[in-house]
C-alpha cells in the first residue's frame, strides 16, 4: 500500500506489515494501528498458524522498541 494514510502515518498500519526504504532499513509492524478497521472473515493460515509466511535474508537482524534507529534492540 503506498496511499498517503499508510506512508505518513501509524494509525492504519497492521501487524505484519513490512516497511521498505530501499535506502536505509525496513520496519516490522507489530501492532495494529488505532484506526485499523477489524475484519470479520477469518484469515486463512498456513500449517503453523501464521497467515503469512516471510523470509528474512538479511546477515543481522534487530527488532526494535519503536520504529526509529535510536530506539533500544529488543532481539
Amino acid at each position: 500500500m503506498t496511499g498517503n494514510k499508510y506512508t505518513s502515518q501509524k494509525d492504519y498500519l497492521k501487524r505484519g506489515d513490512i516497511l521498505l526504504n530501499e535506502s536505509a532499513h525496513v520496519v516490522m509492524v507489530l501492532a495494529d494501528g488505532k484506526k485499523v478497521e477489524k475484519s470479520s472473515q477469518p484469515v486463512e493460515s498456513t500449517k503453523e498458524g501464521f497467515p503469512y509466511k516471510v523470509k528474512i535474508t538479511a546477515k543481522s537482524l534487530n527488532v526494535r522498541k519503536s520504529p526509529t534507529e535510536a530506539s533500544d534492540i529488543t532481539a
